[in-house]
């Protein structure tokens, strides 16, 4: 009697367990896999679960571990089985909850080995095996059907194991096929494959509406449940704007309107201030002032470690050699001091922000700030400023302005290089330096006088 003629073969055994090949060619496999989920299941059709066997090649530049991690995570067949080239080494799984099966009581991988080398591995929470072998052999399946009592641990805890059982792997080890058979056809008198095919597939099948319906509905609570929360969130964000609203709408009703005086006090009495522009609009009224100060707070050592660091940005071929001479002058030498100017915005004593040189350009034809003019940057002044202005101090968060526009960080490359590149072909005849003597200098006539006076002392 063949293999294929068992009660185990049978269209409607093969419809049921779902494939009809063996894994490795071997219908002993098969027929063993198909007899131990048989009777794992009992007479419930509902808990059979088909044991799955995968063949593939191995990687042989991944490592065990990497192998399980990366080439199928889930591994959702019960039965992993990686060939392994011949001269690649054996892999070795150590990730936890791996259990290598080459130790007493049962020494699996050793047994098979003595056939063709071999590392079994299982994973009792996940239920899963992985096996490892070199060029395997129809004896080495035919030995490692034997052992499945040993392997799948999950099926026989504690090596449990019915007579039946017992008599059917002691017939796979000793390769008696017809004993086998008529143990499986045996098996298969108790078991109506039709009825078992018919009882799976329409298991539940009234329920079809109902759980169609239950998946929609809960889809659909889970979007209107997110829907409300965010319409919580926006009204509780409402109600704080709108409680803030009216602090500030009551605040100023209690207070009586300014002339802004003040304000202009302060601008008079200090002529380093200039008003560029005052725009008026719903918001508050914005007031554009310029401030054109020298640069008197800056780190000498910064200056002297970039000045003398080769590569840096003061010797790129983009910056003039003039311009790195008449830096060096000013604030290394301090010949002399650069004058700059700086453009600001006080949003109705509210705010106040640093503006970029294209805003006050059209104003005045002094030099811009390395920092404020081009980028705007107010560095730590920035802190100072906003919490003055919280504060109501409009006043010291001016005064934090100048100290800015008599500030220079030589550290921010990517500001001053911009503005080094630009020092000689924009600004050279611009007068902007302040000599000791309180005359003011273009860097044209400042590079000459310079280079004459360096000339004289050589």
């Amino acid at each position: 009697m063949e293999f294929q003629e068992s009660g185990f073969f049978s269209s409607d055994a093969n419809l049921t367990f779902g494939r009809s090949s063996p894994p490795l060619g071997s219908y002993w496999l098969e027929s063993t896999l198909r007899y131990i989920a048989a009777k794992k299941c009992g007479s419930n059709v509902a808990e059979l679960k088909p044991i799955t066997v995968y063949t593939c090649d191995f990687t042989s530049h991944m490592t065990g571990d990497e192998y399980i991690n990366s080439f199928n995570k889930e591994f959702r067949n019960d039965i992993n089985i990686f060939y392994v080239p011949v001269s690649a080494a054996m892999p070795v799984i150590e990730t936890t909850g791996w259990q290598a099966l080459n130790q007493a009581p049962f020494p699996v991988s050793n047994f098979l080995s003595q056939i063709c080398p071999t590392n079994i591995y299982i994973n009792t929470e996940k239920q899963r095996v992985v096996v490892f072998v070199k060029q395997y052999t129809d004896a080495w399946v035919q030995a490692f059907t034997s052992s499945l009592m040993r392997i799948l641990q999950w099926l026989y805890p504690d090596n449990n194991c019915s007579k039946e059982d017992k008599l059917l792997f002691k017939l796979i080890h000793e390769a008696d096929k017809d004993s086998f058979i008529e143990l499986l056809e045996k098996a298969v008198k108790a078991i109506d494959f039709r009825t078992w095919r018919i009882q799976r597939d329409l298991h539940g099948w009234n329920n079809s509406y109902r759980n169609t319906r239950i998946a929609l509905l809960q889809s659909s609570v889970g979007i209107q449940q997110s829907s409300i929360e965010k319409l919580e969130a926006n009204l509780a964000d409402n109600y704080t704007k709108f409680e803030n609203t009216k602090v500030e709408l009551e605040s100023l009703l209690s207070t009586s309107a300014k002339d802004d005086s003040e304000l202009a006090d302060f601008f008079c009495c200090r002529k380093h201030l200039n008003i560029l522009e005052i725009k008026n609009s719903n918001d508050g009224n914005r007031l554009l002032y310029s401030i054109i100060e020298t640069i008197d707070y800056y780190d000498q050592d910064a200056f002297n470690n970039t000045y003398g660091k080769t590569g840096s940005y003061m010797y790129y071929s983009t910056i003039a050699q003039e311009t790195r001479e008449i830096f060096y002058a000013i604030f290394a030498q301090h010949k002399g001091r650069l004058r700059t100017q700086a453009c600001f915005e006080l949003q109705n004593t509210s705010a106040l922000n640093a503006k970029s040189i294209d805003t006050a350009a059209a104003y005045y034809s002094t030099i811009p700030h390395p920092h404020l003019g081009y980028g705007a940057c107010l560095g730590q002044n920035a802190n100072y400023i906003k919490e003055y202005m919280q504060k109501g101090d409009w006043d010291l968060a001016i005064e934090q302005s100048v100290a800015a526009a008599k500030n220079i960080h030589f550290g921010d490359s990517g500001v001053v290089k911009g503005f080094m590149e630009k020092f000689k072909s924009d600004h050279y005849d611009t007068p902007c330096i302040i000599m000791p003597n309180g005359e003011v200098m273009t860097p044209r006539a400042f590079y000459e006088t310079i280079k004459s006076k360096n000339e004289e002392e050589y």
